[in-house]
């Protein structure tokens, strides 16, 4: 039979064991919820820097257009311009 010191002992033992387990345990999923935020942190991310690109892409296409109506609307002016004051071979006139 075992004397009563040596099953304390043992017992001790085995309790700082389990004790142990289970913090590398809580440790490990603390890593993994970690790891997951970062995840999901990382494609929001992305996500958001692929809307920004998009947005500026769409402003400055509007830009371009909004540019190139302004030029035709002075190319029209200066069409009638030329035409009401009898100018002639300008390229824009007929």
């Amino acid at each position: 039979m075992c004397e009563p010191m040596t099953v304390l002992t043992i017992a001790s033992a085995a309790a700082s064991a389990y004790a142990q387990k289970q913090g590398a345990d809580a440790q490990t999923a603390s890593n993994e919820r970690q790891y997951q935020n970062t995840v999901v942190a990382a494609n929001a991310n992305y996500a958001q820097t692929g809307l920004a690109q998009v947005q500026q892409h769409d402003a400055a296409q509007q830009k371009l257009e909004q540019n190139n109506l302004e030029a035709r609307k002075a190319v029209g002016t200066a069409k009638v311009s030329a035409g009401e004051n009898g100018v002639t071979g300008c390229p824009w006139t007929p």
